[in-house]
């Protein structure tokens, strides 16, 4: 969520905190989408979707704090895989 607002097009990436884990992403669509994590815990970067497909660069409104594995502030701490970790991105 952003401003209230799910995020439309982007990408988002699990990224093990630990070292140990595996990396996993998804395609982020009208602020949903599936995902079958370990549990585990995890930083969170969310990126424009042109990011991911190295297309041109375009516009976001996407905090750079969190496209950004060595800034992002986001975490998901998963007990069991499941679905459904929602962000606020302030």
């Amino acid at each position: 969520m952003q401003n209230g607002q799910p995020v439309s097009k982007a990408s988002i990436a699990f990224l093990p905190t630990d070292g140990k884990g595996r990396e996993d992403f998804a395609v982020l669509e009208g602020g949903e989408y599936k995902i079958d994590l370990i549990p585990g815990k995890y930083k969170v970067v969310i990126e424009p979707e042109w990011v991911r497909k190295a297309s041109k660069v375009g516009r976001t409104t996407i905090p750079t704090k969190y496209q950004d594995a060595t800034k992002t502030d986001l975490t998901a701490d998963v007990e069991k895989a499941k679905d459904g970790l929602d962000f606020d991105l302030k």
